[in-house]
C-alpha cells in the first residue's frame, strides 16, 4: 500500500510542503496524517484527531491515523493516557481505518545526535526502557480489543448532512491573494468544527468548485449531493464559481450559513444573503465593545424572541470588523447591543441563507480557552435544528460527543461511543427519539436513556442499545 508518509499537511494544516495531497490522491492507497497538536483551547485540542480524519475524507481515500503520540518529558503519565484514549476513540468514530502510534519503546541514547539536542524524542514509547508499561499502553490495549471485535461490515455510521465548506482559496493558489492565509483558514475550520461538536451537529468537509483553467468556463459543481447545511465561516476571498455554486445549493433547498470575514471579494455573496452592505472603502467598522450580545427578535431553530447569546468580540485588528448592513430580502433574526442586525435569514428558492454580521469563528480561533464558556455554539445548534441536521442520538452536555452506528440487519440496534472532552468528570442523559435501552458493552451494566450516565475526565464508554 502506498501513502505520502508524513503527508497531507496542505489539507490538514494549510501548509504547502511539496507533496500536494489532492494532486497525488489518484496515486495513493490511503492518506496518513501525522500530528502533535499544540493548542491553547482544550476543546480544539481534543478534536484535532477527528477533525484531521474529516478534513481528508473529501479526497475519497481511506484515512489512517499514521502517527501520533507524546513524550513523557512533555506530559505526565496520567495526561498522556488521557490523550491516547481520546485520540484513538475519536479518530475511529470520525471514520478512520486504523491508528499507529509513535512509538513502542523509550530508548537510551542520550549523547547521540539528534537525541542529544532533542532529548524528549527518547521518551515517546508506550513502554519504558526497562520494559515496564506506561498508562497509555493500557489505553492502546483497551482500544485494540474493541477495534478487533468491531464488525465493520455489520455496522453503518450515519452520513453527515452538514459540511464545513472549503473555498477554492483553500484548495488552490491564486495571484495577488492578500486575504486570510491557508493556515488562518485551517484554524477557522477547526474552531468551526469545535462549535459543531458542542451543538451536536455532525459535520464533515466539502471542497467547493475549483477555479477552471479557462477564465470564462462555466462553473463546475463539487459533490454537494445529500447535504442540507453548508457552513462558510468568516469568508472574504471567494471565486465567482463558488458564489454561483452556493446560490444553486440554496435554490435547490439547502441552508447556507455565512459569517462575515471582511470586505467580500465578490459582492454577490452579500446580495445572496439579501442585504445591502454599508461598507466604507478601506475602513473597518469595529465592534462597539470587546463583548456584545445577540438578542433575538424572531424565532429560529428553537431560539425564541428575547433569547440572548453572549458573543466574544474584540477590536484588535481589521479582521475583527463587523458588517454594517440593511436588510433587503432578508429578515432580521437578532440584533446586537447597538440595535444593528447581527443575524439575518433570507428565504431563497427552496432553501435559505443565514448571515452572521460578526466574524464569530475568527474571534474564537486563537483565543485561549475560547470554548470553555462561549455561547456561539447555540447559533450552530439552531442551524442544526432548522436544517434537520441535528444528530439523532445526543448527550445533553455540550462537551460529550456521542458517536453512533446502526446494525445493517436491524436498524433498531445501535452501538454508541460516548466521549467526554472535558478535563473534569461529567454526568449526562442520552437523548433519542422514543428512548433507548441497552447495556455498557464492556461492563454489561444495564442502561436506559431515562437514567443518568457518568464519565470520568476524558472518559469513554461504549453502549449496545436498542431504540424503544
Amino acid at each position: 500500500a502506498v501513502s505520502l508518509g508524513d503527508g497531507a499537511w496542505d489539507v490538514v494544516w494549510g501548509q504547502d510542503f511539496g507533496l500536494p495531497a489532492r494532486a497525488l490522491a489518484p496515486l495513493v492507497d490511503f492518506f496518513g496524517p501525522h500530528f502533535y497538536p499544540k493548542e491553547n483551547d482544550a476543546l480544539r485540542h481534543a478534536l484535532v484527531a477527528p477533525f484531521s480524519m474529516r478534513m481528508l475524507q473529501p479526497l475519497r481515500r481511506p484515512v489512517l491515523l499514521e502517527e501520533f503520540g507524546c513524550s513523557s518529558d512533555q506530559a505526565d503519565d496520567e495526561s498522556a493516557a488521557d490523550y491516547y484514549r481520546e485520540t484513538l476513540w475519536s479518530a475511529f468514530a470520525a471514520g478512520n481505518c486504523g491508528a499507529l502510534v509513535w512509538n513502542s519503546h523509550d530508548f537510551a541514547l542520550p549523547f547521540r545526535r539528534p537525541y542529544s539536542h532533542h532529548p524528549y524524542e527518547l521518551h515517546f514509547g508506550m513502554l519504558r526502557s526497562d520494559g515496564t508499561r506506561k498508562p497509555q499502553a493500557a489505553e492502546f490495549a483497551r482500544f485494540a480489543r474493541f477495534a478487533k471485535a468491531f464488525e465493520s461490515a455489520a455496522w453503518r455510521a450515519p452520513q453527515p448532512c452538514a459540511a464545513i465548506a472549503r473555498s477554492a482559496y483553500f484548495t488552490q493558489s491564486f495571484e495577488f491573494d492578500w486575504g486570510a492565509s491557508k493556515a488562518n483558514m485551517r484554524d477557522l475550520y477547526l474552531q468551526t468544527y469545535a462549535l459543531c461538536s458542542k451543538a451536536k451537529l455532525d459535520a464533515g468537509f466539502v471542497d467547493l468548485a475549483p477555479q477552471p483553467p479557462q477564465t470564462d468556463a462555466p462553473p463546475p459543481d463539487a459533490a454537494l449531493d445529500g447535504l442540507r447545511l453548508l457552513l462558510l465561516p468568516c469568508v472574504q476571498q471567494i471565486t465567482t464559481q463558488n458564489v454561483a455554486q452556493l446560490e444553486r445549493f440554496v435554490q435547490a433547498g439547502g441552508v447556507l450559513y455565512v459569517s462575515y470575514g471582511g470586505e467580500p471579494w465578490d459582492g454577490r455573496l452579500l446580495a445572496l444573503a439579501g442585504v445591502r452592505p454599508r461598507i466604507r472603502y478601506g475602513l473597518a467598522d469595529m465592534p462597539a465593545a470587546d463583548d456584545t450580545r445577540m438578542r433575538f427578535v424572531a424565532s429560529f431553530g428553537g431560539l425564541q424572541p428575547g433569547d440572548v447569546i453572549a458573543l466574544r468580540t474584540r477590536r484588535a485588528t481589521r479582521r475583527d470588523a463587523r458588517l454594517l448592513c440593511e436588510p433587503l430580502e432578508a429578515k432580521t433574526l437578532a440584533l446586537d447591543d447597538g440595535g444593528a442586525p447581527a443575524l439575518l435569514e433570507r428565504r431563497l428558492g427552496a432553501g435559505a441563507v443565514v448571515l452572521a454580521t460578526y466574524p464569530l469563528e475568527h474571534y474564537l480561533a486563537d483565543l485561549a480557552d475560547a470554548n470553555e464558556d462561549d455561547e456561539s455554539w447555540r447559533i450552530y445548534a439552531a442551524l442544526a435544528l432548522q436544517s434537520g441536521c441535528r444528530a439523532e442520538i445526543v448527550a445533553d452536555h455540550p462537551l460529550v460527543d456521542v458517536y453512533s452506528w446502526r446494525h445493517s440487519a436491524d436498524a433498531r440496534r445501535l452501538r454508541l461511543v460516548a466521549l467526554n472532552h472535558s478535563w473534569v468528570p461529567v454526568e449526562f442523559f442520552l437523548s433519542a427519539p422514543g428512548g433507548l435501552a441497552g447495556s455498557d458493552l464492556e461492563s454489561g451494566a444495564p442502561l436506559r436513556s431515562s437514567e443518568r450516565c457518568s464519565l470520568p475526565k476524558k472518559g469513554v464508554r461504549v453502549f449496545d442499545m436498542n431504540l424503544d
